[in-house]
């Protein structure tokens, strides 16, 4: 018994070493200025405001009643030694002027690239433009507001998007994504993650797409604030489980250990 104990806790601890779990793997920032506008205005109890710099409230990130398609794009790196099973991303979007009591997205595509879209090394490595991914939206608890002059009619949804299946090995890897909403309410939009006292992210390189009505190419641009002039990033974030592949020498060890165990075993049954 004590035996078959030790072979168990020791192929235990070589399947912890190979994987470790967690619910949110990477945060790319949050869209949040906080509870009090630039005017003093408080948000409503219990949420905040997303305040702009004075200059683009939010970049389209739907289809449009031309035919246009617009979607919003930013990257995220997976460290070396590791694999990701990403189980859902989490997006954000406004729509103008909607209430609270029902989220008006109601479907959201996403695709995983290897290389920037719309680079000549870009491939697309998972996902499409028409699969409805969309598992939940509520109320993220912000409202995008204009600088100076805050309401409550742009209420950003957070919007989970079932990306079950979808393994990532190490590298830097871009996710864009398109939300839909109820026709009668205008396009959706996206916001750009704020960082207190700077302009912009550190970094920031999202990017929009745009794929004119009747036609196949796609056109890639930054996101730029008018207001600062600097190119932004977005808010999402990624969840699932982590894989871990322990160091060479610490994976020989306890394989050999394992294996030590189960010939002992072996020789006092012969």
């Amino acid at each position: 018994m004590i035996r078959g104990f030790a072979q168990f806790a020791l192929m235990s601890a070589l399947m912890t070493a190979m994987s470790a779990q967690a619910d949110e793997l990477y945060n790319n920032g949050s869209a949040s200025t906080g509870p009090v506008a630039s005017n003093g205005q408080l948000a409503p109890e219990g949420t905040t405001w997303s305040e702009s710099h004075g200059g683009t409230m939010g970049w389209t990130s739907s289809a449009t009643s031309s035919g246009n398609v617009f979607s919003l794009a930013d990257d995220f790196t997976v460290a070396a030694g590791q694999t990701w099973n990403i189980s859902s991303i989490d997006v954000f979007a406004y729509v103008y002027d909607v209430p609270l009591d029902t989220s008006p997205i109601r479907s959201v595509t996403l695709r995983i690239w290897s290389g920037t879209p719309g680079s000549a090394d870009a491939t697309l490595i998972w996902g499409d433009t028409t699969t409805n991914r969309l598992t939940s939206s509520s109320f993220s608890g912000i409202f995008r507001a204009e600088q100076g002059a805050p309401e409550t009619e742009r209420p950003i949804w957070i919007n989970q998007v079932n990306t079950e299946g979808l393994s990532l090995g190490a590298g830097t890897y871009w996710v864009d994504w398109t939300t839909s909403f109820l026709p009668d309410l205008g396009r959706s939009y996206g916001v750009p993650v704020t960082v207190d006292g700077l302009d912009a992210k550190p970094g920031a390189n999202a990017m929009q797409s745009l794929r004119l009505s009747g036609e196949s190419t796609t056109t890639w641009t930054p996101i730029v604030d008018s207001g600062v002039d600097a190119v932004q990033d977005l808010p999402f974030i990624v969840n699932g489980s982590v894989a871990a592949v322990p160091e060479p020498s610490s994976a020989a060890l306890l394989l050999l250990g394992a294996g030590a165990l189960w010939l002992r075993r072996d020789r006092r049954r012969a």
